[in-house]
C-alpha cells in the first residue's frame, strides 16, 4: 500500500543513509517490492536500484492477472466462467479504488457480494468464492490498511522521478507480476534516462526458481532457492556501476 510502503521506505531510507555515511561507498537498493523505486525517487543519494520482479502496475491490473491465471489453470472453469470471475473481482477492485476510506470500501464490497451471492446456487457460490465464509475472509483482507492503500498506489509518479541506473529482472513464468507489462512501464518512464537494463528469464517463476508452471503451489516443491545465473547477471551489472 502507498501508506504502508511509504512508511517502510522511510525506514529503509534511514538505514540507507546510515550505511552511506558509515561506509561512504556507492549505495543502492535491491528489493523485491516497489520500495526500491519509491526510495530512489525520494532520495537522490541512491546510486542504483535492482528490482526483483517489483510490481509497477496498478493493483487491479496485477490482481486481475493473478485471478485469470488461477481460473484458467483450474479444470473447473470454462472460458465464460473465467470472464465472470474477472467481472466479479474487477467490480470489487473498482470499489476499493474509488472508496474514500477502508470502512466505506468494506461496506460497499459487503453489499455487492451479498447481493450477488443471493443470485447464485450453492455450487456457484463455492466456485466463485462467494460462500458466507469466503466473503468474511475476503472482507477481512479488504479491511486491512495494506490492502486498501494498495489500490491508491500509483507507481508511475515515482518511476518518473528515478534518475539513477536501474536493473529490472523478471521471470517469464512469473504468475504474480506479469513481466511484459512491468517492463513496459519501466521502459516508458526510465528508458529515456539511458540507464535502464532489463532481463527476463525463461522458465523462472516469481522467486526466480527454475520451474515447470510458475504456479504458487509449485514454489515449495522446488529445491532451488534462487537461480544462480540471475545472481551472476546482477553481480555483473553491479560491477559495471
Amino acid at each position: 500500500s502507498e501508506e504502508v510502503i511509504i512508511l517502510t521506505s522511510e525506514h529503509a531510507c534511514k538505514v540507507f543513509v546510515f550505511l552511506r555515511i558509515r561506509e561512504r561507498l556507492q549505495q543502492g537498493i535491491l528489493f523485491r517490492t516497489a520500495i526500491a523505486v519509491i526510495l530512489a525517487a525520494e532520495n537522490k543519494n541512491v546510486d542504483f536500484i535492482v528490482s526483483l520482479a517489483g510490481m509497477m502496475t496498478d493493483a487491479k491490473t496485477t490482481l486481475q492477472y493473478q485471478n485469470r491465471i488461477l481460473c484458467e489453470t483450474s479444470n473447473n472453469f470454462s472460458e465464460s466462467e473465467v470472464e465472470e470471475s474477472q467481472r466479479i473481482t474487477g467490480q470489487l477492485y473498482d470499489i476499493l479504488k474509488k472508496a474514500p476510506n477502508k470502512q466505506k470500501a468494506v461496506e460497499e464490497c459487503r453489499t455487492y457480494m451479498t447481493e450477488y451471492a443471493n443470485t447464485m446456487t450453492p455450487e456457484q457460490q463455492e466456485k466463485y468464492n462467494m460462500t458466507g465464509q469466503n466473503r468474511f475472509a475476503i472482507l477481512r483482507t479488504f479491511g486491512t490498511t495494506w490492502f486498501f492503500e494498495l489500490f491508491k498506489l500509483d507507481m508511475t509518479k515515482y518511476l518518473k522521478k528515478v534518475k539513477c541506473p536501474v536493473l529490472a529482472v523478471n521471470g517469464k513464468k512469473d504468475l504474480q507480476v506479469e513481466w511484459t507489462t512491468n517492463f513496459a512501464l519501466f521502459s516508458k518512464y526510465i528508458k529515456g534516462h539511458g540507464q535502464l537494463t532489463t532481463h527476463a528469464y525463461e522458465d523462472r517463476n516469481h522467486l526466480f526458481q527454475h520451474c515447470q508452471t510458475g504456479l504458487v503451489n509449485e514454489y515449495g516443491k522446488i529445491e532451488e532457492t534462487f537461480s544462480e545465473d540471475v545472481l551472476k547477471d546482477i553481480e555483473a551489472w553491479l560491477e559495471e556501476k
